[in-house]
């Protein structure tokens, strides 16, 4: 039905959100470095600061006060049925055999982009390492996968030639690296596209073919 679907997509998008948001707090140190490589102390304060300011956010999170606050008022807003089904699936979701498999795919898919984005990198002659790809793109991903945008395009680009440009590389070489990336992705998913279509084309003609005979 239309609202499991959905409740399943947002739950997907919840582990995949979840999985760049842990592996961007990984890399702050090297990402903080990168943009502030001239002081030292302002890429350790930014850290600290952002270390303090996670912790309290995992803390709210955690806490069953707040937690069970905000979702008593997200239930009553027009989220109600989403919040309904997290609440009743979380029990089965937070278990950590189930947690641990499913942020293992996670995290590996993750690391499955950055290595698309280092190949793209090489083939197009870019000055960009496979450690540089592994430390700057979760927070781009983590950026493009807010929903402010179509399939991250836009931000995508723009977080890439901020990155990127930390690193030495032009805004232009970071630009076509990221539109290099979003085709690439594009075209995969086009493909995986024509197999499910082809995939219901047999499924409604053979519900066709059981109608006639019915």
């Amino acid at each position: 039905s239309l609202p499991v679907s959905i409740n399943g997509v947002i739950l997907d998008r919840l582990f995949a959100f979840s999985g760049l948001l842990i592996m961007s707090v990984i890399v702050l140190p090297y990402l903080s470095l990168a943009v502030f490589s001239d002081s030292m102390a302002h890429s350790i304060q930014l850290y600290a600061t952002m270390l303090v300011g996670g912790g309290i956010v995992m803390w709210l999170v955690l806490s069953r006060w707040p937690a069970s606050t905000l979702l008593d008022f997200l239930e009553r807003s027009f989220l109600g049925s989403v919040v309904a089904f997290l609440r009743d699936v979380g029990g089965r979701v937070l278990r950590p055999a189930f947690l641990a498999r499913t942020m293992s795919i996670t995290l590996a898919s993750q690391m499955i982009t950055m290595l698309a984005v280092y190949i793209l990198a090489q083939g197009a002659g870019t000055n960009i390492n496979l450690i540089d790809c592994i430390f700057l793109m979760p927070p781009v991903m983590l950026l493009a996968s807010l929903p402010i945008s179509i399939a991250g395009w836009g931000v995508r680009e723009g977080a890439m030639i901020v990155a990127f440009g930390a690193i030495g590389v032009s805004n232009e070489a970071a630009l076509v690296l990221s539109i290099q990336f979003g085709l690439l992705g594009t075209a995969a998913s086009l493909l995986g596209a024509f197999c499910w279509f082809h995939a219901i084309d047999d499924s409604l003609r053979r519900e066709l073919r059981q109608f006639k005979q019915g």
